[in-house]
Order: structure tokens, then C-alpha cells, then sequence
């Protein structure tokens, strides 16, 4: 999800196959493809001393690019940023005298759990890149 190119691999998938079987044979084999000719090649090409420099060249860059955003400082940040700062937010939008903000609230989220069985989708359409990267944009569109 984080794959930038050069600090590991696209994990191959088949999207678009619709047999399951199919489709586990195509990654699985796609993957063993991927591990046996980029994966060990990289990790098992060592130098005069035994150093396999290649893979840690891309170790050394995989941790500069995702350390910083795998951290746990950025992880609580986010929290609060993304969860406990709008939820904040929402109560004080919902907690006024009376409460009828809330009432209706509860009354939508009621006709909504009620009606759930009946929503369907008939068709979606997305545009995707081949290989997608953390952060893209993508469109969808869904009737």
C-alpha cells in the first residue's frame, strides 16, 4: 500500500478474473514468479564478504520513505486528527438543549438500518491505475 517503486514489491493481483480458482491460481503463481526470479535473486546476491548490498540498499530506503509514516507518534496524530477531534466535533453539534439534533439523528440512522437490505448496486465503475500507490486518487462511479 506504501510501495513507492524501489522499497519492495506490487504484490500481482488479477482483478477482473471472476473464478475464484482461477484467480488464486493466476496471483499464487504470479507471486512465486515475483519471490523466485526479484525476491531471493536480490536477497541472496552477496558480495566478497557475504553483505547482500542490493537488499539493503533497498532496506536502507524502505525504512527512510516508511519509517516516518509508520511511526507511532504519526499514528496518534492521525487518530486525533482523523477520529477523536471530528467525534469531538460531533458531540458538540449534538449536544444542545433538547437534543433534538440527536433525536433526529437516531431516527435517520434507524431508517437507514431498516432499509439496508433493500440498497443494491448495479453497477460500478472505476478508474484505476495498473499499480495503485498510497494517497492516489480514484474515481468511482456507482449506480
Amino acid at each position: 500500500e506504501m510501495y513507492d517503486g524501489a522499497n519492495g514489491w506490487a504484490i500481482p493481483t488479477a482483478d477482473g478474473v471472476e473464478d475464484p480458482d482461477r484467480r488464486d491460481r493466476i496471483e499464487a503463481a504470479a507471486l512465486y514468479d515475483l519471490i523466485e526470479n526479484t525476491v531471493a535473486p536480490r536477497f541472496y546476491d552477496r558480495d566478497e564478504r557475504g553483505v547482500p548490498r542490493r537488499w539493503m540498499e533497498m532496506m536502507r530506503h524502505t525504512l527512510a520513505t516508511l519509517g516516518p509514516k509508520v511511526q507511532a507518534t504519526r499514528m496518534v496524530r492521525d487518530y486525533v486528527q482523523q477520529l477523536y477531534t471530528p467525534i469531538s466535533h460531533a458531540h458538540d453539534v449534538l449536544d444542545v438543549p433538547g437534543h433534538e439534533k440527536a433525536h433526529a439523528l437516531a431516527v435517520w440512522k434507524a431508517r437507514v438500518r431498516e432499509n439496508w437490505s433493500r440498497v443494491q448496486v448495479d453497477f460500478v465503475e472505476a478508474h484505476m491505475p495498473d499499480v495503485a500507490q498510497l494517497g492516489d486518487k480514484v474515481q468511482v462511479t456507482a449506480q
